[in-house]
């Protein structure tokens, strides 16, 4: 063969390979606005955000959880799966909250704002969900310094699970909580991952 004729065959026989790379994962060949991931949705259907994994809680677990913007801080919060009354596991409706962080407060029965807890990695502004009854509310902790809450802290209670009242401990880092955001209100449960 010629070099003219050998290198238009090669050319061709390069450029189908190119053209023909892409696949149905590769975002340079979806159509605009089609989006492949996994969403989590609110009771009424509509879009919370992505499902992720935001950080390793104190047992070294990851929750599932988004990433949200409240208030001007942008936060992860979990989700874990829905329980029914006699405490069975539904496969596919989750609830706001996370099953193996305690959260101390400055009360003796649990009630108002809990401290938040830090986490020296955290790239998001640090968080906290305390549930009462069906209701989820989202403690965020201000754009500051961590300081020792241990001397304040009267009580504490792990995840779902009843409180418990206590001396103060040696030493707690965290923040109290700047605000507050429904997580109920404003996305209903049960959620769902699409």
């Amino acid at each position: 063969m010629k070099a003219p004729i050998k290198t238009a065959v090669i050319l061709i026989a390069v450029a189908s390979l190119w053209s023909g790379r892409g696949t149905a994962d590769d975002p340079r060949t979806r159509h605009e606005g089609e989006r492949r991931f996994l969403a989590v949705v609110d009771a009424h259907g509509r879009f919370v955000g992505p499902l992720t994994s935001g950080r390793t809680d104190f047992f070294n677990n990851t929750p599932p959880g988004v990433v949200l913007t409240v208030n001007g801080a942008i936060v992860f919060v979990p989700i874990h799966r829905a329980s029914d009354a006699d405490g069975h596991t539904l496969a596919s409706h989750y609830v706001w909250g996370d099953v193996s962080y305690g959260y101390s407060f400055r009360t003796s029965d649990c009630s108002g704002p809990p401290f938040i807890r830090g986490e020296p990695t955290g790239n998001l502004r640090p968080a906290a969900i305390v549930r009462q009854g069906g209701e989820a509310t989202l403690y965020i902790a201000p754009d500051s310094f961590s300081s020792d809450f241990a001397p304040l802290v009267r009580s504490v209670r792990f995840a779902e699970g009843p409180c418990a009242s206590l001396t103060p401990v040696d030493r707690e880092e965290g923040w109290t909580p700047e605000s507050s955001f429904s997580l109920s209100e404003h996305f209903p449960e049960p959620l769902t991952v699409r």
